[in-house]
């Protein structure tokens, strides 16, 4: 009997959290014993890492900017028909190739619209095959408008058996940022948080500050603030570990200065080993980046990114604030006295316990996928 196959699609266009987040969900696939086909449409990254299960890299698309206005190529170039076609065949031609038995959506219809013109006939020629399942984080960008929530029902009810989210309903629920929920709640399973393990490491406060933003695409505001309260006779009495990522620009990583007190590195694949260690961390409020903040429970600040209409983040750094679980500091507020006094406030608050969040979502999304197999 051969193994049951998953065909899964992720596109990310701006940071590194939709494939991270995949790449986990993809190894607990893998170790339940199915057969994963995951398709990327987002750019390399140097931490995507899905383990041994056969990847197909479409020509990446990214965003313009953090206003996610225009898709472009990895030269820059705005995306054309032909290139949209290409990637539509080079889709359609690996599902073929591949006969899955279940087909995961990463976001779709929730999100990721800019893609429709592949996203579609890949619906249409899997509804007939098998069950089709949506995996969407804990917390949405709310669409603007009845009529693209209405559609996003009916795309639901049409193609797909149902909807993973990867989230806790007691944290916080899916209707909290989808108005429509309700229409569709009999295809809803909370799968709870897709986060790494937490591993052996003891926290053990060694007068470290770390300092992270990700991908590091929108990170620029939150380093060089840190950089500079750093560089302060305030700074100095802390030690300081600043993550720039692996695509904060350039130009501005050349421009900053370390120091004896100071560590300015753009990638380290131990991250969760650092924090455990270190006494605080400053972050954006990434789906991502906050998993590996509670599952080592550190005491933490939170400057969520919330430019351009986003609110992703803000919301998901307040429920943890209102929780005491982190200290938050707004963009628009940020400068070295507010991000000076949110580190003294965070440490004196306890550290983040999360006993009581469902943590396992990679492992549970895996179950439900099997289950979901096994019963259609």
């Amino acid at each position: 009997m051969r193994e049951q196959r998953v065909f899964f699609y992720v596109q990310h266009l701006l940071g590194i959290g939709h494939s991270m987040r995949a790449a986990l969900i993809a190894k607990a696939m893998t170790k339940s014993g199915l057969a994963v086909t995951l398709v990327n449409g987002g750019a390399p990254n140097a931490l995507f890492d899905p383990g041994p299960i056969n990847t197909l890299q479409l020509p990446p698309a990214l965003s313009a900017d953090a206003s996610f206005s225009t898709i472009i190529d990895e030269t820059g170039a705005e995306v054309t028909e032909a290139w949209r076609n290409n990637r539509r065949k080079a889709i359609l031609d690996a599902y073929e190739k591949v006969r899955p038995d279940l087909t995961l959506i990463e976001s779709f219809p929730f999100g990721r619209w800019s893609f429709r013109s592949e996203i579609y006939p890949l619906l249409e020629r899997a509804k007939p095959v098998g069950p089709i399942l949506c995996s969407v984080r804990d917390i949405l960008v709310p669409k603007k408008g009845i009529v693209r929530n209405q559609k996003i029902v009916e795309i639901i009810n049409s193609y797909f058996t149902g909807v993973l989210v990867h989230g806790d309903a007691e944290f916080i629920k899916l209707d909290h940022t989808f108005s429509h929920t309700s229409e569709i709640m009999e295809k809803i399973h909370y799968t709870g948080y897709v986060a790494p393990p937490a591993g052996t490491v003891e926290n053990m406060s060694n007068g470290e500050i770390v300092v992270s933003v990700g991908g590091g695409v929108t990170g620029f505001l939150l380093i060089s603030t840190a950089l500079s309260l750093a560089q302060s006779s305030v700074g100095k009495n802390w030690r300081w570990r600043i993550l720039t990522g692996p695509n904060f620009p350039q130009t501005h990583k050349e421009s900053f200065q370390s120091a004896p007190h100071i560590k300015i590195e753009g990638l380290r694949h131990d991250f969760r080993a650092l924090l455990a260690k270190a006494t605080l961390s400053i972050s954006q409020a990434g789906y991502n980046t906050v998993m590996d903040i509670l599952v080592t429970g550190i005491r933490n600040v939170l400057v969520p990114f919330g430019r351009y209409g986003q609110t992703e983040q803000p919301l998901r750094a307040k429920v943890l604030a209102d929780r005491k679980m982190s200290v938050i500091v707004n963009e628009k507020d940020l400068n070295t006295v507010t991000l000076g006094s949110a580190i003294e406030k965070a440490l004196t608050l306890e550290p983040p316990i999360i006993n009581k969040l469902n943590v396992h979502g990679a492992i549970n999304t895996a179950r439900k996928i099997k289950h979901c197999l096994e019963t259609q």
